[in-house]
């Protein structure tokens, strides 16, 4: 388990094989370099890649189901569970607590039509209906939610959002400071579909925390692959994806 019961969870959509508009020159090879870079700089404990073919062994894997995956730390004692929904599940059994109450990590890409917003709610309600009820979890991934889409899950099903937790701690109320979706600075898209141009700015990657605590200090979350990757002589430039990375660290508690 890592020191002081602090686990870190990053969360990426990829996008995977899907490459800058402009750039046609980008290979896949060159994005997973790239991607590797920055599992390797921030090292989690946790990690889940949405764009699964993209991702090598950065961390042992725990499980995928084919579009995203759920890798974790060899210490944690990763164990696949079986699961049909777009949800990879382990159970981490060595976390204080153990076998007999272990922490299920689960990597999330729901659908992302913005009219779908009753089928995502059925996507979470599924999910932790075929978990053992109140159990200990974090559910991180690309969740596709509007703001008011994320409040109404986390009421349902007791769910904390590690980004507005710390926000919380910090007695701030902006809900858009932590994009992960940005049209007006991500140049990865020259042209949006009606959705993406109706919000070009949201804050579609999650990382919800259920019996653990979020770490609230300065660093406790952060959006990460913000910077420029990609360039053209004409001035254009894009992030590594079309999605910023999250990272939340969580303190699971001894007792």
């Amino acid at each position: 388990m890592p020191p002081n019961s602090l686990l870190s969870v990053l969360s990426f959509n990829t996008g995977c094989r899907e490459m800058p508009d402009w750039a046609p020159w980008v290979r896949e090879g060159m994005k997973y370099k790239h991607f590797v870079e920055l599992v390797a700089r921030h090292k989690p404990h946790l990690l889940a890649p949405l764009g699964y073919e993209l991702v090598s062994q950065t961390l042992p894997e725990a499980t995928h189901n084919g579009l995203t995956a759920a890798f974790a730390r060899e210490s944690l004692g990763a164990e696949p569970v079986p699961y049909a929904g777009p949800v990879a599940v382990a159970r981490l059994t060595s976390v204080p607590g153990g076998a007999s109450d272990p922490l299920y990590f689960c990597a999330c890409h729901l659908i992302h039509r913005m009219a779908c917003e009753r089928q995502r709610r059925q996507q979470v309600a599924e999910l932790l209906t075929a978990l053992p009820a109140g159990c200990r979890l974090i559910l991180a991934g690309d969740c596709n939610m509007l703001a008011w889409e994320g409040r109404r899950v986390e009421a349902a099903h007791d769910l904390r959002d590690a980004y507005r937790q710390c926000l919380d701690a910090a007695e701030a109320n902006m809900e858009d400071h932590c994009w992960t979706w940005d049209m007006l600075e991500n140049g990865f898209h020259v042209q949006g579909t009606a959705n993406s141009l109706k919000f070009p700015q949201q804050r579609y990657d999650r990382i919800y925390l259920r019996g653990l605590a979020p770490v609230t200090q300065p660093g406790g979350f952060r959006v990460v692959a913000k910077e420029a990757v990609w360039s053209d002589h004409s001035g254009r430039s894009a992030a590594l994806s079309d999605h910023y990375a999250v990272l939340a660290r969580a303190e699971v508690p001894l007792g």
